[in-house]
């Protein structure tokens, strides 16, 4: 790629959004760094790098890439920082661990750098080795890409959607499951994640997609580093295992209270004498900064310039809703190509714990015997398969008294933190688990009441959102029928044959017609006059098929259909 008045002559970084370069001011040969959007622009792609560019031009900070000026050429944009030396973090570190006394050195200055811009009310919003430049001598550094700053003024989050990249460091209130405003907090989140990889040369999470990646950061538990090291001090590793808090309010409460326990870190080290201290117990308890105030050093930029979304992610928001149709697919998927009942069961069980965002759940069948567990996904990954229903006193996590209601009232139960609030906190089941987010769903197969779905996240709150409990009752609903057809071949019973079309409440003959009008792109009122029925009636039986599929758009419940073979071939 070449830009007119600039000479680049090395890439430094490439995503698929954009490129990071080295290149040279023709006019001037004054070195500095571009970074350059890929072409095919959308409008949310040019109100990124006009946010970017405004809330970097703003800064005081010392620790950021000053830059010069947002440009576009032919159909990209480009903004011109100046030029430093250094490399990213992520070619220094080179998935090595670093030495803990430059450890210490250069987590001291990145935090101190972070603090200055949030000093400012900015929150980055994606750190990440890609987005931190260290000049290796020295270790100074500068942090880079503010494409998903977020203004925290008290009034609005705008946040914009981060890289694939960026999945391994981004906190749990960053992942689309929970409804929460943003703090500056996520910032040490992802520091957190970066300090274990310094330290130990590796992520604390591994995942391969979106879903896996979300909820590892919501449900699963790192190593903690000392045991990955065991040279390294106790105190370091709890510190970092602090910063990787699923709840913002369990992590350090600022990067100054953070920065000042680095720094008696190092102290302690290059003194070699005994120093204890309670982390966090020194440093700023807040921002001192008043909005009001920051905002005098901030020009006036069009609000329609920063217009993202509110919250992160909002659990409504169109890629929580591809993930969710993903997530379907995935499981339909599996159906029609896993031959093997019993790794088909567990598949689609993690399946479920997973697209809630729990630690552990557990499938309970209701028949004329009572309610009795089948299946259960333990929080370290296995999934146990009962072929005789086990009764819910066997489960130390599962509260009879949750799972009675839902059985007499066939109504939900979802509770945001159950040991602190709600109806529930005097059950000892729930006060000894300490357990923070429940959710007892009840499961209906073709209107009968068929099994009830209990999980369980204890390391976050409000984890479970009642917006995506249609594809939990779903999937969950594939679940109960592949079990029925998994015991009736223990109990010697002829199974159906056809599995991928007896996991969900089968369609009528009209509503099957409406799906294959939807296929061709029919509205509401041309499938009314096609098939000579009212539009109200229309409506009535799309949300049938979107509740049958547990889909909530057109697009969504046709790519289900295609991957069922509902739709007919006339």
């Amino acid at each position: 790629m070449s830009l007119s008045n600039y000479q680049i002559y090395q890439l430094l970084y490439e995503d698929r959004q954009k490129k990071i370069c080295r290149a040279y001011r023709i006019p001037d040969h004054q070195p500095v760094i571009l970074k350059i959007g890929k072409a095919g622009y959308s409008t949310s792609d040019v109100a990124s790098y006009v946010g970017e560019f405004e809330i970097m031009r703003s800064l005081r900070a010392s620790s950021i890439f000053k830059p010069y000026e947002l440009n576009r050429e032919d159909c990209c944009y480009y903004i011109v920082f100046e030029g430093a030396e250094g490399t990213p973090l992520s070619t220094y570190m080179e998935g090595r661990r670093m030495s803990l006394s430059s450890f210490l050195r250069l987590a001291a200055r990145l935090t101190e750098g972070v603090s200055q811009i949030h000093q400012e009310h900015v929150l980055h919003g994606n750190l990440q080795p890609d987005h931190i430049f260290v000049e290796e001598s020295t270790l100074e550094f500068r942090l880079f890409d503010f494409s998903c700053a977020v203004l925290l003024d008290g009034e609005h989050s705008f946040y914009s959607r981060p890289s694939w990249n960026s999945l391994p460091y981004l906190a749990p209130e960053t992942a689309g499951r929970l409804n929460r405003p943003l703090d500056f907090r996520a910032d040490l989140y992802s520091l957190g994640v970066l300090f274990y990889e310094m330290l130990t040369g590796q992520l604390p999470f591994l995942a391969s997609n979106r879903l896996d990646w979300i909820h590892a950061h919501l449900a699963v538990t790192p190593v903690a580093p000392h045991r990955l090291v065991p040279a390294l001090p106790l105190d370091i590793s709890e510190m970092v295992m602090r910063l990787l808090a699923k709840n913002a309010e369990d992590r350090y409460e600022t990067a100054s209270k953070l920065q000042v326990d680095l720094e008696k870190f190092r102290a302690r080290i290059q003194q070699d004498k005994a120093m204890a201290w309670t982390l966090g117990s020194e440093g700023h308890d807040a921002v001192p900064l008043s909005f009001r105030k920051a905002r005098e050093f901030l020009p006036a930029v069009p609000a329609s310039k920063f217009k993202r979304k509110e919250i992160i992610y909002e659990p409504d928001s169109e890629e929580s809703r591809d993930l969710d149709l993903s997530v379907i697919l995935r499981a339909y998927d599996s159906i029609a190509n896993i031959t093997n009942i019993q790794e088909l069961l567990k598949q689609l069980m993690t399946l479920v714990v997973k697209q809630a965002g729990a630690q552990k759940g557990c499938l309970l069948l209701v028949d004329d015997d009572g309610i009795g567990a089948v299946a259960e996904r333990r929080e370290e990954g296995e999934v146990i398969l009962h072929k005789v229903p086990l009764p819910i006193a066997k489960f130390c996590w599962i509260s009879p008294a949750i799972v009675e209601e839902v059985a007499k009232t066939r109504e939900a139960v979802c509770l945001g933190d159950a040991s602190r609030e709600g109806d529930y906190v005097n059950d000892s089941i729930i006060s000894e688990s300490e357990a923070r987010s429940i959710l007892c769903l009840p499961i209906a197969l073709q209107g009968d009441h068929a099994g009830i779905l209990y999980l369980s996240n204890e390391a976050v709150s409000d984890v479970f959102r009642r917006e995506g409990q249609q594809v939990l009752r779903v999937l969950a609903a594939q679940v109960v029928q592949i079990n029925r057809i998994f015991r009736s071949r223990i109990s010697g019973k002829q199974p159906p044959r056809d599995v991928l079309a007896h996991v969900v409440d089968p369609l009528t003959h009209r509503e099957t017609e409406v799906l294959n009008l939807i296929a061709l792109g029919l509205s509401d009122k041309e499938i009314a006059f096609q098939l000579r029925i009212s539009p109200g009636t229309v409506k009535y039986h799309v949300r049938n098929i979107y509740g049958k599929l547990g889909v909530k758009r057109r697009t969504m419940a046709v790519a289900v259909a295609q991957k069922m073979n509902l739709l007919t071939s006339e």
